[in-house]
């Protein structure tokens, strides 16, 4: 359909390798310091994740307790992980879990998982044809249908690279 994060991080070679102690919050922080200056405001960050990468995150001793992410944050009290140094977490079923050691789906090696990290403001959702109704009457089957479509893009601003990294991965952990 479109290209995508991971698409865009892997083509960009804005990679960071969590085969050494996989999701953590220190690899987390390497993939962050990728990012360069998109990565220094965590309003600004998104961690999109899948389930299996946010099962990982949720069992971080950084978010375990209320002195570390406050009391309404504290996964000791509410049994989620809604951000990791600050940058909120999203769960997706779209991240896949299911890659080889390079990030790669490749059908035989479907071990590892990623963790995308995503500098929001450097991307857009673009309209490329506005939301249409449309109603046929059949009247043989006495039957209205209506039909509603709409077209969006989504791309970044610019294209992710070393020198504009506005999408990192982490990849190679077991997922």
């Amino acid at each position: 359909m479109f290209k995508g994060f991971r698409k865009y991080a892997n083509a960009g070679s804005i990679q960071s390798d969590f085969s050494s102690g996989g999701v953590s919050a220190a690899n987390m922080g390497a993939l962050r310091k990728l990012l360069g200056k998109y990565g220094v405001k965590p309003s600004d960050l998104l961690i999109v994740c899948g389930v299996s990468g946010y099962n990982d995150l949720v069992n971080l001793s950084e978010t375990l307790t209320a002195e570390k992410v406050g009391t309404q944050a504290a996964r000791i009290l509410t049994g989620l992980a809604p951000t990791l140094l600050g940058i909120p977490i999203i769960t997706s079923e779209k991240v896949r879990e299911d890659l080889n050691a390079t990030a790669v789906y490749d059908g035989t090696t479907t071990t590892k998982g990623s963790i995308l990290l995503v500098h929001r403001p450097s991307w857009i959702v673009g309209v490329r044809r506005g939301f249409t109704v449309e109603t046929d009457v059949d009247k043989a089957a006495q039957v209205n249908q209506i039909i509603a479509s709409f077209r969006r893009a989504f791309m970044p601003m610019e294209t992710p690279s070393t020198a504009l990294p506005s999408v990192g991965i982490g990849f190679n952990y077991d997922a």
